[in-house]
């Protein structure tokens, strides 16, 4: 499968149903979320860039789990 990797701003930019800080956030707590374990962030040097499908990938699984444990 093709990457298809997007800095913060652009990923943002192309999807702005995430704001910027939202999604920094997310990333600044990765090892807690998923973001991490999905491998959804790509750090090369100071640069930190997006797996896009990836990222979609981790909501749909977030949700799933989310809508699990809703009705427990």
């Amino acid at each position: 499968m093709t990457k298809y990797m997007l800095s913060i701003k652009d990923f943002c930019t192309q999807f702005p149903t995430f704001k910027y800080g939202q999604v920094r956030n997310l990333i600044y707590y990765e090892n807690r979320n998923g973001l991490n374990d999905m491998q959804v962030i790509l750090r090369i040097g100071k640069r930190i860039y997006i797996d896009v499908y990836r990222w979609f990938a981790w909501i749909e699984k977030i949700n799933h789990i989310t809508r699990e444990t809703q009705y427990e």
